[in-house]
């Protein structure tokens, strides 16, 4: 699937797939784990587009809007919260409408977001979010083991990750 837009945001990036045409209506924005060096956008998508379930197709076809962020190399956390910001903040001014953002991530993408959307709230900024996700396809082993649906050691069609991406669509519906 290609995406439809590219955003540049502070310290990031981020790939939208819009459910509709070119608007954002209902944005989802997921944050990528953290990792060593730049984030790889291209694998984050391919492994969110698997062949035995596309959850980046099934989160359109549900009418969100999805929103992949990434980061560079270099950012820090609290530098990578600003990119979960920036894309809120992004999400936001393009969105058509008033429906409210979800926000979440995969592994530490989930702890940046959840800080990122508490940054505003510490500052009493509405986010506009009315959810947040929180993606860990490892289960509860050493952060070293644990596998991610986009490229861990995990493989994206394996019962523990396709059980949690099951869970997350029920809870999208």
């Amino acid at each position: 699937m290609a995406s439809a837009q590219e955003w540049k945001l502070d310290n990031g990036a981020a790939r939208v797939f819009t459910a509709h045409c070119q608007d954002i209506s209902r944005p989802f924005i997921l944050a990528a784990d953290d990792q060593e060096g730049p984030t790889d956008l291209a694998a984050f998508e391919a492994g969110l587009d698997h062949a035995s379930h596309s959850f980046l197709s099934e989160v359109n076809t549900r009418g969100h809007d999805l929103i992949l962020v990434g980061y560079d190399g270099k950012a820090s956390l609290a530098e990578q919260a600003t990119t979960v910001q920036s894309a809120v903040l992004k999400a936001i001014g393009e969105r058509q409408g008033d429906a409210r953002l979800t926000v979440g991530g995969i592994g530490r993408g989930a702890l940046l977001a959840r800080y990122a959307l508490a940054l505003y709230e510490a500052r009493k900024l509405d986010h506009q979010s009315a959810l947040h996700i929180s993606y860990n396809g490892g289960g509860a082993l050493p952060r070293g083991a644990q596998g991610s649906p986009y490229g861990g050691r995990v493989a994206a069609d394996s019962p523990a990750v396709q059980g949690n991406q099951r869970r997350l669509r029920r809870r999208l519906e």
